[in-house]
């Protein structure tokens, strides 16, 4: 099986802290270097420092793309190269906050979502919702955030799984430093499960972190009011 050779988009550099263009610019050697795994380490450190620099995630994008293609091409590892393809698709499809940078990245999302079809024919990987969802949790085990966010997105397409399968979106996009994308899986999570009382007090959190005070008092009130006499969730509105 031969994929594509992956697409590198003309990308500038807006970072204004030195950090940020240390690792960025890191990231950016290694890649032209061809070390792949040295450049996404260094993309996710500099997207730490600003989650919404679009030259690091477009960054990111195009190494685990080529890795990915490594991987399917030199290697005929179609696992490794699977999972690669899940992060690029994340950070195509589910990181972004802006529905244009989506639409601007159609053609690359249509090339790596076939790609990743491709591998997973290879593998015989089973594409129910209940596989995808087990398969994500053990992406999530070994660290593999990126990965195992797309698989949960794949899972949330059944409706019995999304409000579960958009949680755990909500908590990876939080690991890795995207809050507001983060307030919104955790929105769309609700819209499955409104009584959950923790569900409430996650994106109660949330909204906190952001500074919106007075949607997070009614998400507090809203936890209270489901919380059934659960300690835990009366133990931290408690404490707030």
């Amino acid at each position: 099986m031969t994929v594509f050779a992956g697409l590198s988009l003309n990308i500038e550099c807006f970072a204004a802290t030195s950090a940020f263009a240390e690792h960025y610019n890191a990231a950016q050697n290694y890649l032209m270097q061809n070390q792949y795994s040295s450049a996404i380490a260094e993309f996710r450190k500099a997207l730490k420092i600003n989650y919404l620099d679009n030259s690091a995630r477009i960054g990111i994008i195009n190494a685990f793309l080529a890795r990915a293609t490594y991987y399917a091409n030199q290697e005929k590892n179609y696992d490794k190269a699977a999972n690669d393809f899940r992060s690029a698709l994340f950070y195509l499809k589910i990181y972004p906050e802006k529905e244009q940078a989506v639409q601007n990245s159609a053609g690359m999302i249509a090339s790596a979502t076939e790609n990743l079809n491709q591998c997973l024919k290879v593998i015989s990987f089973d594409t129910t919702p209940g596989s995808r969802y087990k398969r994500a949790e053990e992406l999530r085990a070994i660290g593999q955030f990126p990965a195992a966010a797309y698989e949960f997105s794949k899972a949330a397409e059944s409706p019995k799984l999304a409000g579960d399968a958009n949680m755990q979106i909500a908590n990876l996009l939080k690991i890795l430093g995207n809050i507001p994308r983060s307030a919104s899986y955790c929105q769309l999570a609700l819209e499955s499960k409104p009584n959950d009382g923790k569900l409430r007090m996650e994106y109660a959190r949330t909204l906190d972190r952001l500074g919106k005070y007075d949607e997070a008092v009614v998400q507090y009130n809203e936890a209270l009011a489901n919380s059934k006499g659960d300690l835990e969730i009366l133990f931290a509105l408690g404490r707030i």
